[in-house]
């Protein structure tokens, strides 16, 4: 429930506070009196299933493991801008898996420009993004390439960007493996839900206690509106509407008029 703001001129105790807070919830939970608006409504909170809860683990997992993946991927392509900064001309993407295949085994512009075209072949695999003639004009470019010179700044490149390659490579895995499992997890049976009690079939005590609500309110958790109103005009002759005693004729006559009607099919169980 939204907090609530305490009219204006009332000083704060905490008997009132309680005061208020139980009348809330009797008059909402017990007696089902409708708030005005959503700020005042309060929700029964229900126990988290295991599945939610093996859920919620998976899933908080699961951003970890993207927050880190695009921390790493933001590290390559800036080790990629800085040591061979035409590279997207030809694959847009420096980070997709052919991308890395070629940039761990040739790390700087000048390995790829002298390494042979049948080795380049391979490990492109079966990669369409990247023809033979894209892989040509992908060595010409890095003969030409105006990304770092120093020796110093391109021996540090090279250490770390095969790393964040492969840290790369095993988070992507691992987040392979936890979509596997969120998605076998909610493809699981999952259990019944509680069953709906057969209208026809009231304890009596409930019976004595609609007629108080012969309206049917109490029934508003547990059946839907259609059995909810078989259920009403089933006891209906069996209640006593507001104002009227035991046995008089508007009762009576009521009852009587329904029975005739047919509204009143069959009796509830364990009546005479």
């Amino acid at each position: 429930m939204q907090g609530q703001q305490r009219p204006a001129g009332m000083l704060k105790t905490d008997q009132r506070d309680a005061l208020a807070l139980a009348n809330q919830l009797y008059s909402q939970l017990e007696l089902g009196v409708q708030v005005a608006t959503t700020l005042q409504l309060i929700r029964r909170l229900v126990p988290a299933t295991d599945a939610a809860v093996h859920l919620k683990g998976l899933i908080r997992h699961r951003d970890e493991l993207i927050h880190e993946t695009t921390r790493r991927k933001n590290k390559l392509t800036a080790i990629c801008d800085d040591l061979f900064p035409e590279w997207r001309r030809m694959l847009k993407d420096p980070n997709a898996p052919v991308a890395l295949a070629l940039r761990e085994q040739f790390p700087t512009p000048h390995a790829l420009a002298t390494a042979s075209l049948s080795t380049l072949q391979q490990l492109r695999g079966g990669a369409h993004s990247l023809s033979d003639a894209k892989l040509v004009t992908l060595q010409r470019l890095a003969a030409d390439s105006l990304g770092a010179k120093d020796r110093a700044r391109q021996r540090s490149l090279v250490l770390e960007q095969p790393q964040l390659i492969r840290a790369l490579r095993l988070l992507r895995e691992h987040s392979a493996q936890l979509e596997t499992e969120i998605g076998d997890r909610n493809q699981s049976p999952r259990h019944p839900g509680p069953r709906r009690a057969d209208p026809a079939v009231v304890s009596r005590d409930r019976v004595g206690e609609s007629c108080h609500h012969h309206r049917g309110g109490w029934l508003a958790p547990q059946f839907p509106l259609g059995v909810r109103a078989q259920v009403v005009l089933r006891l209906g002759a069996r209640c006593r509407p507001i104002g009227e005693h035991p046995g008089s004729s508007s009762v009576d006559a009521w009852g009587k008029e329904n029975d005739e009607a047919g509204i009143v099919p069959r009796r509830l169980a364990g009546d005479p």
